[in-house]
């Protein structure tokens, strides 16, 4: 007893001294956080940007989290706040980083631990559920792991899409229920194009488990924004490998209304998907504006146009407005707030190079129009970078902005500040604990970054 006593205290003093260890190497160097300019990429006067904060949220593991505020203006101060968690706390998902989206899936692997698979959530998986079925009754009797490679038009006539969200709780509903959409965006199967499909079988008949893969599906997905329990999907978004003109989908804007399940889930009323808008070109972006009334739509170059933004009344279905992008054809970032809405875009050539990215930006009227006040171009020795989220706030006639990566950890925060003459303010910042995250091995993630005045307006 006393041996084993002797081993227990043993292994709880190690424990704590690997984890006071831990931390003796991780929070000298990330503690005191701190964001640096690189001097090549500074332009403007620090005095246009005073009063302005810029605020980061970082965390590790879920238990270490960083409270940082920079102060850009002269002289730049940073002040961070440090908590730690015994119990890891979840990164909760925003609907800026975790938008809806509608969506082939050519790749599935789920496992249960106990159960059927289909039991588990009668509703998921809709398009493919014959085809896993059907293989796990040629799977051996007393059970086990089974792959059989099979025809996808033996099963489906159309491929199967729905609509994946990653957290309902943020819209008002329990859960989702899964719904085939197939039948509303009628995608004929093209060819010969098979999957392989592995089962695990249990000895009573139960399917604990299964894999999807058929890397001959086209790629096709299309971002939807939620407003008013409904979905509000472009189809086509982007590019995609196929070609809708042999299909029956018409391009636009379709609104896909939810209903409530006895137990408070949602699920798409396919009875009452509608197209709200026709659209001549994919989209590439969108947003809801306008205090919620209306849709911001950024749809590619044509032959006869550049890109183009066009603003939907959400109520009635009708174009309010649109204006051509310039000679853009390559959205590099867009964002759209109650009052505002910006648009970062280049022109892309078939080489895939970039040129100078140009900068236009909107404000609400009272009258619920938007009037352009911008359009300038980012400073020609700023970095380009492509795909990228950004914010931004609009006081007077001055636009303050903040991109940085869509996801991943903060490689770059570009901070530029426009008026209708043009740059104000530009800086390239860099954040002490992007290399502090390659230092200890320990990912540390941006979980919110934001602009903030020291006063109001």
């Amino acid at each position: 007893m006393k041996r084993a006593l002797f081993a227990f205290t043993a292994l709880l003093t190690t424990t704590a001294v690997v984890f006071v260890v831990a931390l003796a190497t991780i929070l000298p160097t990330t503690e005191k956080v701190t964001f640096s300019a690189n001097p090549q990429y500074l332009v403007g006067d620090p005095a246009n940007v005073q009063g302005l904060q810029l605020v980061a949220e970082t965390q590790m593991d879920g238990q270490l989290h960083w409270t940082t505020t920079f102060t850009p203006a002269e002289p730049p101060s940073c002040e961070s706040q440090f908590r730690f968690s015994a119990q890891s706390e979840p990164v909760l998902y925003t609907p800026s980083t975790t938008d809806p989206q509608l969506t082939i899936t050519s790749f599935i692997n789920i496992t249960v631990t106990s159960g059927d698979v289909f039991d588990y959530n009668s509703t998921s998986y809709p398009g493919y559920r014959d085809m896993v079925q059907d293989v796990a009754s040629r799977a051996p009797a007393q059970g086990g792991s089974y792959t059989e490679t099979v025809m996808l038009r033996d099963y489906l006539k159309f491929y199967p899409i729905s609509i994946e969200c990653y957290d309902w709780h943020l819209m008002g509903y329990s859960s989702y229920q899964t719904v085939d959409l197939s039948n509303v965006f009628p995608i004929p199967i093209a060819g010969n194009e098979t999957a392989e499909i592995t089962v695990t079988v249990q000895p009573d008949g139960t399917i604990s488990g299964f894999s999807f893969y058929s890397p001959e599906m086209p790629y096709i997905t299309a971002k939807a924004v939620y407003f008013q329990d409904a979905f509000y999907v472009p189809f086509p978004y982007d590019v995609m490998d196929l070609d809708l003109d042999d299909t029956a989908v018409t391009p636009g804007l379709y609104r896909l209304p939810l209903m409530r399940t006895e137990d408070d889930a949602g699920m798409v009323d396919v009875s009452r998907v509608e197209l709200v808008a026709p659209m001549d070109a994919p989209a590439q972006a969108m947003a809801i504006t306008g205090n919620g009334q209306q849709l911001a739509l950024v749809t590619s170059a044509t032959d006869s146009h550049p890109n183009r933004l066009t603003l939907i009344d959400l109520a009635t279905g009708t174009q309010r407005q649109q204006f051509d992008l310039d000679n853009t054809n390559w959205v590099m970032a867009f964002y759209a707030a109650d009052d505002h809405i910006v648009y970062m875009g280049t022109h892309r050539t078939q080489q895939g190079q970039l040129g100078q990215s140009t900068v236009k930006a909107w404000r609400l009227e009272e009258d619920g129009t938007f009037s352009p006040f911008l359009s300038t171009t980012v400073p020609d020795n700023m970095p380009s970078y492509g795909g990228s989220s950004i914010t931004s706030i609009l006081r007077g006639d001055t636009l303050y902005t903040l991109s940085h990566p869509i996801s991943g950890p903060p490689t770059y925060i570009t901070l530029v500040v426009y008026d209708p003459q043009g740059c104000r303010y530009a800086a390239d910042l860099t954040m002490s604990q992007n290399q502090d995250s390659d230092a200890t091995l320990h990912l540390i993630t941006l979980t919110d970054l934001r602009l903030e005045f020291t006063s109001p307006d």
